[in-house]
């Protein structure tokens, strides 16, 4: 018999496919960015999950560190990049748009997951690589919801393996079950 503490945890963790946060490419593949580490309740390495990541990370999405620099003073002469670097790379932030959006135009999606739903951004067609690669290793997907960046921002939420099935035979179509995203 199980003890509360075990049932509980059973109950919880019952059904989960993916947990955390990563990054996909349709040529690369998935990137897992892995949890925070905690020792004894306390907070030993900082999850950056998001541009954080790429920081701490940068030649694996064939970047530098001069190069997100030169990024970071690109969108903002009056910062200094360095800095900002550190920061991204302690986990003080974790939050760059302009070098979201860079990595972005070169096709990479940032990727969300709980249990069996996906929380996705990208663009168009790395976001289609993305759901292919959903379909064919993890069908036990129950929703992909999608925000799609570029010249048309638009919002997907495909709620079944058949939608997802659908939208990709529709080759990523912006019509079906999609809103638009106020700029």
């Amino acid at each position: 018999m199980l003890s509360f503490l075990q049932y509980l945890q059973e109950q919880l963790t019952k059904g989960t496919i993916w947990q955390g946060n990563s990054w996909y490419h349709p040529t690369i593949g998935h990137i897992n960015t892995g949890f925070a580490q905690t020792h004894n309740g306390q907070t030993t390495e900082p999850a950056t999950y998001h541009i954080g990541f790429v920081a701490r990370n940068p030649h694996i999405f064939g970047l530098t560190p001069e190069d997100m620099i030169q990024k970071i003073e690109e969108h903002d002469p009056e910062s200094y990049g360095k800095e900002v670097l550190a920061d991204l790379q302690s986990g003080a932030q974790d939050v760059h748009p302009p070098l979201a959006r860079h990595l972005f135009n070169q096709g990479w999606v940032r990727v969300s997951a709980s249990g069996k739903t996906l929380y996705t951004e990208g663009p168009q067609r790395g976001l289609l690589g993305f759901a292919k690669h959903v379909r064919d290793k993890y069908p036990d997907i129950q929703a992909l919801n999608m925000d799609v960046r570029g010249e048309r921002s638009t919002s997907h939420a495909l709620n079944s393996m058949e939608e997802i099935d659908h939208w990709i035979s529709q080759g990523g179509n912006p019509g079906l079950r999609s809103r638009m995203i106020p700029s």
